[in-house]
């Protein structure tokens, strides 16, 4: 991948921000839906790249299974919950599966509201598995169901990414390949299309796709044998992603492996990798160049043990806000977890006694609480339930994080290094960050932009023990993501914050 494709990658990565000191709190779960058999909920990612959670609501989508058929669902869902009744996106005999949603909230400041919104699924209304939409826009709510594709083949497991206010991409598993469109929202009209595994000769399966307007990157797993399942990826403009597969395109190879999705880790959007390469089944970042692997995602003995099931899918480094959360299968039963990073299994949670139960496992991009200075996130997954007539119900593991007050301090003692996150952040043109050393000795706090090149030295002196404030003015700086680090004998820390004017 080039490096400038992967920047421009890099610009619609949305997850949420959290911002400056935080206090964060987790919830028992909260029943989201009632008296159904719903499943496979999930929301969208808010790809206007400028905007970092804080809406008023979220669109959580799901299928509401009875009597052989199942219809696609949306719910809005606030910081208490469902906030509104549900909006059937179908309502016929067949089954329709598979849902995913992206919506778009353009302009800054950020006024919480989700302006338009994208869902695709899959359905046997013709015999067979077709791709079917609906589109959604503030003034006018949900369109009809419309056809996306509805050939001969199977058409199944579509994914989507935003890659401007106006096209989206969806990729899907067609029969043994992996299709690409370029779909107008407004039209609803096809812009550009392929089959991107139209010369591999063997099965592929399980796409992923992340996007901007000048760069796409898609990755599939495709079976070399009954034992070895490698992961492979395209990148190119969303108009003509390359067909022809060489070494270079290889995630991972050697073992079973399985593309969970996309995280990112320091500044490198990466695909995240379930794989049994190294004897047992762990869950691994891998960055695409140079290619290695780095730290498991998730650190974690029940993968390096025998009853350890798989994860049905792991939401990895948030940017900056270190959350994470998975679903783990043992030969007990299935939990999720929820952790975060240096801070793993914060909550086990039961699902079900039993480990081959269905649930999945979706994550919010983050909801403002009124009149405070919070933002609250939701891991939605549905539940083993007792009652017989309605065998799964959607419910919600709330993460609220707060700002808590920064102040000027004066010359007082601590016990340890620290080094607080910027605020505010994203920030326009100054931010105050804090630090403090537990013993005299020479402080370095400086500024170096994406390119590792120093920019500021803020401190470069002798300084008694004790926690400090200061202000960074980047008036002269242009707009981008910086990175601070606080040196001091042998302590080292380096955070990341986001100059926006």
């Amino acid at each position: 991948m080039k490096e400038n494709e992967m920047k421009n990658i890099l610009l619609i990565l949305v997850f949420p921000l959290l911002l400056g000191n935080a206090i964060s709190q987790v919830s028992p779960p909260v029943r989201l839906t009632n008296g159904n058999d719903d499943r496979n909920a999930s929301f969208g990612i808010i790809y206007s790249w400028i905007d970092f959670g804080f809406q008023d609501f979220e669109f959580m989508i799901f299928e509401r299974h009875s009597e052989g058929a199942s219809q696609i669902c949306i719910s809005k869902i606030g910081h208490q919950g469902a906030i509104d009744s549900v909006t059937y996106l179908t309502n016929d005999m067949f089954l329709n599966t598979n849902p995913v949603i992206e919506y778009n909230k353009p302009g800054y400041p950020n006024n919480g509201i989700i302006h338009t919104a994208f869902a695709v699924w899959q359905s046997n209304k013709f015999g067979r598995e077709s791709i079917f939409g609906s589109t959604f826009r503030i003034s006018s709510g949900w369109t009809e169901p419309f056809i996306i594709d509805s050939s001969n083949s199977n058409n199944r497991n579509p994914v989507l990414t935003g890659i401007d206010s106006g096209n989206y991409m969806i990729v899907y598993e067609s029969d043994n390949d992996i299709k690409f469109k370029k779909f107008n929202f407004f039209t609803h009209e096809t812009i550009a299309e392929g089959n991107l595994t139209m010369l591999v000769p063997e099965v592929c399966s399980n796409p992923r796709v992340y996007g901007s307007s000048e760069s796409v990157l898609i990755s599939y797993d495709k079976e070399i044998s009954p034992v070895h399942k490698a992961v492979f990826y395209r990148t190119g403009p969303p108009d003509l992603i390359p067909l022809n597969e060489n070494p270079g395109d290889t995630i991972v190879y050697s073992g079973i492996n399985h593309c969970l999705g996309f995280g990112r880790q320091s500044l490198l959007l990466n695909p995240i990798i379930e794989t049994n390469r190294n004897g047992n089944t762990d869950i691994f970042t891998v960055q695409l160049f140079p290619l290695y692997f780095i730290n498991p995602v998730v650190v974690d003995s029940s993968f390096d043990n025998l009853n350890y099931k798989g994860t049905d899918i792991v939401i990895t480094d948030n940017v900056t806000n270190l959350i994470y959360s998975y679903l783990r299968r043992s030969d007990a039963d299935l939990r999720i977890l929820y952790g975060e990073f240096f801070n793993p299994e914060v909550l086990n949670l039961k699902i079900s006694d039993d480990p081959f139960f269905k649930s999945t496992l979706g994550i919010s991009n983050g909801v403002r609480i009124p009149d405070e200075p919070c933002q609250k996130f939701w891991f939605v997954y549905n539940k083993d339930s007792a009652d017989s007539g309605y065998p799964s119900t959607i419910y919600g593991i709330s993460y609220t994080n707060c700002l808590t007050e920064i102040h000027q301090n004066n010359l007082s003692l601590t016990e340890n290094f620290f080094l607080t996150q910027n605020y505010p952040n994203p920030f326009n043109p100054e931010t105050h960050l804090e630090f403090g050393i537990p013993e005299l000795g020479f402080v370095s706090l400086k500024i170096y932009d994406v390119l590792g090149n120093e920019v500021a030295a803020l401190v470069n002196e002798t300084k008694q023990a004790g926690s400090y404030s200061l202000e960074w003015n980047a008036t002269n700086f242009p707009s981008g993501i910086y990175f601070y680090k606080l040196t001091s004998g042998n302590f080292s820390e380096v955070k990341r914050m986001m100059l926006l004017k």
